[in-house]
């Protein structure tokens, strides 16, 4: 996970609020009674479902009270207002623009919104002021089934040790029902005040936090209130595709059914994670199978299954229909297969496409940005197209050295030329079976190294986008 601060200055954003707005998510505001100490405020866009990031952004206090941001939003969800020891959810969508105020002495209970945006949280306040949302992961309790991890908030916890499973079951059922009347009925005679992308977010949340308390009520308290299989047989009603992805409740419903399926197949698989990426193939269709494949690769190259998760990771990067979840994948892998910065890289002898032979030890004195792609590789051609910025920069001071997994020399060959594909080309046709694949340990594509100078592995950014390649490069050439 990367976690990236943003600074923002108020005065260049104000002034050039209406270019950032064609491209971003504005928020802007003003607090009343703030305290001169306190000079900065943050919003944080927690991300991770997407792409395994969180950004948080900072904006300056004007004298007046007045901040602003300009932020990345992706998908439809709720953002993370950071004041003083405060916080807040906000909700924002792409292109949005939301307008919050607030008193600094009474933070909670004095938010006005406006903006396009407005209706919607004020909506969503509303919501959280009769069902709060627990910031802070270290305050839930976790009980666990099979491989995963239940979360719950203590006082739910609580409901549901100390009421029948009768008396709990109801009070969820009207919880749900009385919420998704509330919304029915707000819509209904303010039909245009909410977007229709907020409408089917609250729908989503209202939904999936009821489906995944009940199911984590049947798995977890099962022994204790004698619950028989027929309780679950709710599950067969409960959608399992939305697309609202940014919904908290649908993606955490989602990782639970999925492990529900995994632990009722009562076997015991060498790499669970990889057993519930194909259950989640059979389930799941369009965005909701990306993100759940996404993420499940992620968990297991983190509980270093590796090798029995890498031909899951081949099928990803080919099949994937949503390159925006590429990046989470991607970057667990590259996480689990780290050289170590320091250690000398492996020497490798590897034919040019001019048929001369290429030594690593022939780069000696210079930084080298060593690429392994193929144009089969939809992930690898995509930071191809990425690196030509960063060769545009650094040709002349770094060497990029790009070897292929291609087996049709002459397709290849031709690739490169109409690609315009500048640097250093080598073939390696075995793929992952080539000796410089074994030297450096790629077992899938894309992957690449930073080497030093001295012919050392050099620290590469966590995540591939082109400002953090280029300060990586410049830093290992200072």
């Amino acid at each position: 996970m990367k976690m990236l601060k943003r600074p923002i200055t108020i005065l260049i954003l104000l002034l050039f609020s209406s270019l950032l707005f064609a491209q971003n998510t504005l928020v802007r505001g003003k607090i009343t009674g703030n305290n001169p100490t306190i000079n900065a405020i943050d919003l944080q866009v927690n991300h991770r479902f997407l792409d395994g990031n969180i950004d948080t952004y900072e904006s300056n206090i004007l004298e007046d009270g007045s901040f602003a941001f300009a932020v990345q939003i992706n998908e439809p969800q709720t953002v993370n207002l950071l004041y003083a020891r405060n916080n807040a959810l906000l909700y924002l969508e792409p292109n949005d623009t939301l307008f919050v105020n607030f008193d600094a002495d009474s933070f909670k209970f004095s938010f006005d919104f406006s903006g396009r945006s407005g209706e919607n949280n004020a909506y969503l306040s509303s919501y959280l002021e009769k069902y709060p949302f627990e910031l802070n992961p270290f305050k839930y309790l976790q009980y666990r089934s099979g491989p995963y991890w239940y979360r719950i908030d203590p006082d739910i916890d609580y409901a549901m040790r100390s009421k029948t499973k009768e008396a709990f079951t109801q009070q969820i059922n009207k919880n749900r029902a009385t919420e998704l009347a509330n919304l029915g009925f707000f819509v209904q005679n303010s039909p245009d005040l909410l977007t229709e992308d907020f409408k089917e977010f609250m729908r989503a949340e209202i939904y999936y936090n009821w489906a995944y308390h009940q199911l984590f009520f049947g798995d977890v308290y099962k022994g204790m209130h004698g619950i028989e299989e027929s309780y679950f047989d709710f599950l067969k009603d409960v959608p399992l595709q939305n697309d609202q992805i940014g919904s908290h409740w649908y993606r955490t419903f989602l990782l639970a059914y999925i492990n529900r399926i995994y632990v009722k197949q009562d076997q015991v698989t060498e790499n669970p994670y990889a057993t519930q990426y194909k259950i989640a193939e059979e389930q799941l269709s369009s965005k909701a199978m990306a993100f759940m494949q996404s993420e499940l690769l992620s968990i297991a190259f983190y509980k270093k299954y590796i090798d029995t998760t890498i031909p899951i990771y081949d099928d990803f990067v080919e099949n994937n229909a949503y390159p925006l979840f590429d990046d989470k994948a991607i970057y667990a892998y590259q996480k689990a297969m780290k050289t170590a910065v320091g250690t000398p890289a492996p020497e490798f002898v590897v034919p040019t496409e001019n048929a001369k032979d290429l030594r690593l030890s022939d780069l000696q004195g210079k930084v080298v940005f060593l690429n392994f792609w193929a144009t089969w590789c939809r992930p690898c051609v995509k930071k191809m197209e990425e690196m030509k910025l960063v060769q545009t920069e650094l040709g002349n001071e770094i060497e990029f050295v790009h070897v292929s997994f291609d087996s049709d020399t002459a397709k290849w060959d031709q690739y490169i030329t109409d690609k315009n594909y500048e640097g250093t080309h080598l073939l390696a046709p075995a793929g992952i079976h080539s000796a410089i694949a074994k030297q450096f340990e790629v077992k899938a594509l894309p992957q690449y190294f930073i080497i030093d100078k001295e012919g050392n592995f050099a620290e590469k950014p966590l995540t591939f986008t082109i400002e953090n390649v280029i300060a990586s490069l410049k830093y290992a050439n200072r």
